[in-house]
């Protein structure tokens, strides 16, 4: 029996209430688990995810550059296919997807070729990672254009038949590889033309060593589930600086080959690009300054971005 609101005995099933007594406090014990053993890898990760903002469910798009005659590449063989030979920056694509694979284990991750996408008029109304440049990923040269990105792709003719690809921005700057030993990349985060409140990641170089070098800046160790390695906290942190309360930003940094290995680049020698910071719509350095004329605080020391670029020969 028990006692109803209206003060009336009634009648209670106790086998009914048993089994949703168990069966809530099941619920509620194995939420507790799932987020015990859950903590160890939200403290590993904890950066990457105030950098990225990604949610752990959403939907994660990549478009990877794409090489000529991928169809041909492919066949390596009469009787032997081999699809991902056609990927254009295979290091920088199986860093990527190890990475957010790592830090949000239950995104919805989609990975496609340039040419896949295209094909497919995949929506690109979701949160974007794109994988080289424009000359071999033609999603990235649309997305581009849409969104006025800094990062710009110019040619620069040399003495042999093929001229080289170097970067520059629309303000001043340019950044040519060799190709060889030395490469500059870059990554670029700028809001998503195609969709509102969703962001896109360029992850470019000049050549393929600079895209590979752009990923490394998220270096995971090398023991699974070890988390980042020390230099991949540190660029994180700048880059976490430099973002905070932009609505897009631009670094580039040298990449330098090492062996057969591409090392992770070091962002204290980066060049970074953004606009003004502003919060609420309101631009702090702005607000900075008059504070400090009305004799509140020491003067700011804001990072303003590039101010005289070392120009590569």
């Amino acid at each position: 029996m028990n006692l109803s609101l209206n003060g009336w005995l009634t009648a209670m099933d106790p086998a009914v209430t048993a089994i949703g007594v168990i069966l809530g406090v099941g619920a509620i014990l194995n939420s507790v688990v799932q987020g015990i053993r859950a903590a160890p890898r939200y403290v590993r990760y904890r950066l990457a995810r105030r950098f990225f903002r990604f949610r752990n469910g959403q939907r994660i798009l990549i478009v990877c550059s794409e090489l000529d005659n991928a169809e041909q590449r492919q066949w390596v063989e009469p009787n032997e296919f081999i699809y991902m030979l056609k990927y254009g920056d295979l290091d920088a694509l199986f860093g990527l997807v190890s990475l957010i694979r790592e830090i949000y284990p239950r995104c919805r991750l989609e990975i496609l070729s340039s040419n896949e996408a295209l094909s497919k008029s995949v929506d690109l109304e979701c949160d974007l990672i794109l994988i080289g440049g424009p000359d071999y990923n033609k999603v990235c040269e649309r997305v581009m254009a849409e969104a006025d990105a800094y990062a710009q792709y110019v040619e620069i003719p040399c003495d042999d038949t093929d001229p080289s690809i170097a970067l520059c921005t629309k303000d001043t700057g340019i950044w040519k590889g060799t190709d060889v030993k030395e490469d500059y990349g870059y990554l670029e985060v700028v809001e998503n033309p195609f969709a509102k409140g969703q962001r896109v990641f360029f992850f470019g170089g000049c050549h393929t060593i600079g895209v590979t070098g752009a990923t490394k800046m998220f270096q995971l160790k090398n023991e699974l589930g070890g988390g980042l390695t020390k230099r991949a906290r540190e660029n994180i942190r700048k880059l976490i600086r430099f973002y905070r309360f932009r609505a897009r930003m631009l670094v580039i940094f040298r990449v330098t080959l090492l062996g057969a290995t591409v090392p992770e680049p070091n962002l204290s020698t980066a060049q970074f690009f953004g606009p003004p910071r502003k919060f609420l719509g309101v631009g702090i350095e702005g607000l900075a300054a008059l504070w400090h004329r009305l004799g509140r605080t020491p003067g700011p020391t804001i990072e303003a971005g590039l101010e005289d670029p070392n120009l590569a020969s």
